[in-house]
């Protein structure tokens, strides 16, 4: 599980979290976006992993990983 960055023809980025599937061909990609304001403070670690810096309280970033199986990986956006 690694951050990520996605770039808009813009210039804009955007963040997020790619859980894989246990598998290597998942069949869905489960989008996960959050309510509210929308953000989660995403930061990567020095080894690339995720570091939510203020968002410990919300159900989908706790939960990410219970969602990916065989079948569906999950993408948590910031």
């Amino acid at each position: 599980m690694y951050v990520y960055t996605a770039r808009y023809s813009d210039g804009d980025e955007i963040s997020y979290v790619f859980v894989p599937s246990i598998t290597s061909a998942p069949k869905y990609v489960l989008i996960m976006m959050l309510g509210g304001h929308g953000t989660i403070g995403l930061k990567k670690n020095p080894d690339g992993t995720p570091f939510f810096s203020g968002t410990g309280k919300n159900f989908l970033v706790r939960t990410r990983g219970m969602f990916a199986d065989n079948d569906v990986a999950v993408v948590v956006i910031d």
